[in-house]
């Protein structure tokens, strides 16, 4: 059993990670061209597609949690590393970067745990979009799934980070 766990979630955590970035790109194209759409309609034949902007905005919310969880993952998001920095040892960068993932872990988990009550409460009170009548929920599930990848990558470092502390020679 333990064997094929191990085995699985190298490639699952590969193919999630490949579809965060299908994700990404494809929402960003899809505004990109939307929009350069809708400014052209509007400029030459002053005509704009019915709820577009509305369209475009649930779809830059899937693009900024799916994509803060792709950076978070090959770790090019902005830290503060200015103590590791300044004393330039490792031991104090590898415990700035534990107490870093602590707390984002920490964090983000409770922005899934309110993203996933809200999604609740909107749902119960029937919340719809102005131009397509659609659930709000399409739009505001980004948030605890985008916040729920990101603690699974910050785990995931934070294990890598553990490992490493303990291969490390005792100074």
């Amino acid at each position: 059993m333990k064997r094929w766990v191990c085995n699985f979630f190298p490639r699952g955590l590969a193919l999630l990670v490949k579809a965060e970035e299908i994700i990404v790109f494809a929402t960003i194209m899809f505004v990109t061209l939307a929009i350069f759409i809708q400014v052209i309609l509007r400029y030459f034949t002053e005509f704009s597609l019915f709820g577009i902007e509305e369209l475009v905005v649930i779809i830059i919310a899937w693009f900024l949690f799916i994509s803060a969880s792709y950076t978070v993952h090959h770790r090019v998001y902005i830290r503060v590393d200015l103590l590791s920095v300044l004393l330039k040892k490792q031991v104090v960068y590898q415990s700035i970067d534990l107490i870093s993932l602590f707390v984002g872990i920490f964090s983000c988990g409770i922005l899934a745990y309110l993203g996933f009550k809200y999604i609740i409460w909107s749902a119960q009170a029937n919340l719809i979009t102005t131009a397509f009548m659609i659930s709000t929920n399409f739009q505001t599930i980004a948030l605890p799934l985008g916040m729920g990848l990101i603690v699974l990558h910050m785990a995931i470092q934070l294990n890598k980070l553990v490992k490493e502390i303990h291969k490390s020679p005792k100074t």
